[in-house]
């Protein structure tokens, strides 16, 4: 289990590797093939995260930083991979 001090010095690196994906994900953009392989990196980052996640002393899940961060990583490459594919379906 991360300290509260682990899980404040997580924020930035996970921002900031979010936008580094969305910086990716925009110059992308048109191309199914590379939106293909952002989105299984995307996937990628939230199997990842999935064990970091932490429970309470409450007893409730806690949502850690990079699951937040993976998961519109995700919604991201999704609603651009279909973008795309609408483009090349006109």
């Amino acid at each position: 289990m991360r300290t509260a001090r682990e899980r404040l010095a997580a924020v930035p690196l996970a921002v900031d590797a979010r936008d580094a994906f969305r910086v990716r994900l925009q110059a992308a953009e048109g191309d199914v093939l590379a939106l293909a392989d952002l989105m299984a990196r995307a996937i990628d980052m939230a199997r990842a995260a999935a064990g970091i996640s932490m429970i309470g002393r409450d007893g409730r899940a806690a949502v850690s930083i990079e699951e937040v961060c993976a998961s519109h990583c995700m919604a991201d490459a999704v609603s651009a991979y279909r973008r795309a594919r609408a483009g090349a379906n006109s």
